[in-house]
């Protein structure tokens, strides 16, 4: 009697163990989710709003809403860094055949698909953004689903070796709306070898002429 007792006890606690960690793990992936929509929602905002859009007035009038893949944790990745102490100047040609200067601030290394990867983090020159730290990068969508001269990604230091890459927030240049833009595009090698279906696609809004 006294096993059987305890049996019952132990899955008892498994059940309550099972349903505790599973409301925690929709509690913190619906925020996660949360979070992402609201920050495409922002940029939307931006774009459709702000006097520094890209957009022209009537680009502005037909927008609706951009393009993206659906969000999936499996894109936000925590990568390793390798910091860059010398040579750290590093110069990115632009869509326009210019070229813009950067520093070479770090490489983040993953694996995605079973394939090693390595991805060069600029930092810009100016002072004012010498906080930013951002990633220029092509992959195995890109000029198919996703903008075909680049995609770009923010990231935030969280520690010392580490570095989240979070590709469900990657969204295009200014370039992909407007002619008008000079946009850098990836330095050599930042290439992902996989398809990165995460972000945002390829534009389809209204074009700059739109009526």
């Amino acid at each position: 009697m006294i096993k059987n007792s305890w049996i019952v006890a132990f899955i008892a606690f498994v059940i309550l163990a099972i349903v505790v960690y599973t409301f925690v793990y929709n509690e913190e992936d619906t925020a996660y989710i949360e979070s992402v929509l609201e920050e495409r929602k922002d940029r939307e905002r931006f774009l459709k709003n702000s006097r520094e859009s890209p957009f022209t007035d009537t680009q502005k009038r037909a927008f609706r809403t951009l393009d993206y893949f659906d969000i999936d944790q499996k894109f936000k990745i925590k990568a390793r860094l390798e910091k860059i102490e010398d040579d750290r100047l590093i110069t990115v040609p632009t869509n326009d055949g210019k070229e813009e200067r950067y520093l070479k601030w770090a490489y983040a290394h993953f694996e995605l698909e079973g394939k090693p990867q390595r991805l060069l983090i600029l930092q810009p020159m100016m002072r004012q953004f010498q906080n930013k730290l951002s990633i220029i990068f092509t992959d195995e969508t890109s000029g198919e689903e996703s903008y075909g001269a680049c995609r770009y990604l923010e990231v935030t230091k969280d520690g010392e070796l580490s570095i989240t890459l979070d590709f469900n927030l990657a969204y295009n240049p200014y370039c992909a709306y407007s002619s008008k833009y000079s946009c850098p595009l990836p330095p050599p090698g930042n290439h992902v070898s996989a398809a990165i279906r995460a972000g945002e696609k390829d534009y389809s809004g209204p074009p700059e002429d739109a009526e």
